[in-house]
């Protein structure tokens, strides 16, 4: 990193799969490239997946929470369904 720049990282539950259950992971974003970066650990060097948060649309369907969240927050982007 540069001087003074920090780094957004840490825990989020994600939710995914064919049975669309909640899954413990790493995320980091990145602002050079405006996108969150997920791993299974802070220690993994290779991501996961990755979510382009320009142009994606930000939700927060606070009836749709798990027992163990405090709150939720729904990304979706136009050219991730198609």
């Amino acid at each position: 990193l540069q001087d003074g720049q920090r780094k957004l990282c840490g825990f989020l539950q994600k939710q995914a799969g064919p049975l669309r259950a909640w899954k413990r992971r790493w995320f980091s974003y990145e602002q050079n490239q405006n996108q969150l970066f997920y791993f299974r650990s802070p220690q993994d060097v290779a991501p996961l997946g990755q979510i382009r948060l320009s142009g994606a649309t930000f939700t927060c369907p606070s009836d749709l929470l798990p027992a163990h969240c405090a709150s939720k927050l729904g990304l979706h982007h136009p050219e991730d369904r198609k």
